[in-house]
């Protein structure tokens, strides 16, 4: 769970908005996946996010995220894209603010939810109307 936290998350941004800036003249796509996910224990998802952020920064036309044959991992990035729409998240702004949410809610409810299934339960609420609020 400390790898939400805003220090960590703004470690690894300032990491990936290195890693994306190698070219600022011609605006390509980025091929990634999951960095530090393995030997370093890193929560995949988060590591989605992180790297969307920081391709949106840089003004990429697009993100090719390779998750290393996971196809529940790749079926997950597709199902919270449409969710993260009907919440209405724009901007990576809103994006990053919702995991500062994510990880203030966690770390005072002690739930173990996934950043995924988090967001899921976020849609949930908003569509049958029970306590969501902005973010």
């Amino acid at each position: 769970m400390e790898q939400y936290s805003k220090r960590l998350i703004e470690r690894e941004l300032h990491k990936c908005f290195v890693g994306f800036s190698w070219t600022k003249v011609v605006k390509q796509a980025v091929a990634t996946g999951n960095w530090g996910c393995g030997n370093y224990r890193g929560d995949p998802e988060l590591k989605f996010f992180i790297q969307w952020i920081a391709a949106s920064h840089w003004e990429r036309p697009g993100l090719a995220y390779y998750t290393a044959d996971d196809e529940k991992q790749a079926l997950k990035i597709e199902s919270i894209i449409v969710i993260l729409n009907e919440l209405n998240v724009k901007t990576v702004g809103s994006l990053y603010q919702l995991l500062m949410k994510y990880y203030k809610d966690n770390v005072i409810s002690r739930f173990r939810m996934s950043i995924f299934e988090y967001l899921d339960n976020m849609q949930f609420d908003k569509r049958v109307g029970h306590g969501f609020s902005k973010y």
